[in-house]
């Protein structure tokens, strides 16, 4: 049996885009929501330096934030690596990884292990950067789909962006289109990320 592997990613807030005075000013801080769609293939990047073969994903696309500083839509692009999960019961998954429901199935579950992303605003081209710290993928063999959660954190920007900080969440989903024998694929994905962003 073939070890399918990869790796995803959907990062996307976009966040901090306004103009605050010059004088020092208290923090402001304000809730988001983004949603957003796109694609993705996998390319040959080793993200944690575990691996010199390792293959993650390249995704981009775009999407609209409702609440935070920015209301508007925005572009994104972000890399992810992820591995198999070997630490839980592999008695339901075809390739003896830990286990995970799926669209009422049985899937097989992968491990976030790096990832970031750089938002650009459409209005003003500001970029805010973020960076994965935690998540996982269950990945559904008989559909080539896969639904994924992340949590990770804001790290900062460009211009307005810049010195935006904060912790985000997202889940989303998607579906390989074309893959071959070795884990390389394309696809779409699509997904939601909530968040605080404070600067």
């Amino acid at each position: 049996m073939r070890v399918i592997k990869f790796a995803l990613t959907m990062v996307f807030a976009v966040a901090g885009l306004v103009f605050f005075a010059p004088q020092r000013a208290a923090a402001k801080s304000s809730s988001f929501t983004n949603t957003f769609s796109g694609t993705g293939v996998t390319v040959p990047l080793d993200l944690d330096g575990s691996d010199p073969a390792a293959l993650s994903a390249y995704n981009s696309g775009g999407g609209k934030e409702t609440g935070g500083f920015f209301q508007g839509s925005f572009t994104y692009q972000g890399v992810a690596e992820s591995v198999p999960d070997t630490k839980g019961s592999p008695s339901g998954c075809v390739f003896g990884y830990t286990e995970c429901p799926i669209n009422g199935v049985t899937g097989c579950l992968f491990d976030v292990v790096a990832g970031s992303s750089v938002i650009r605003d459409a209005k003003t081209g500001d970029l805010l950067t973020s960076k994965v710290t935690s998540g996982s993928v269950c990945f559904d063999v008989s559909t080539i789909s896969y639904v994924y959660s992340e949590d990770g954190t804001i790290t900062g920007g460009t211009g307005a962006a810049a010195g935006v900080t904060g912790p985000y969440h997202e889940t989303g989903s998607g579906q390989f289109l074309n893959a071959d024998a070795v884990g390389r694929n394309f696809g779409w994905n699509q997904g939601t990320r909530t968040g605080t962003m404070t600067k």
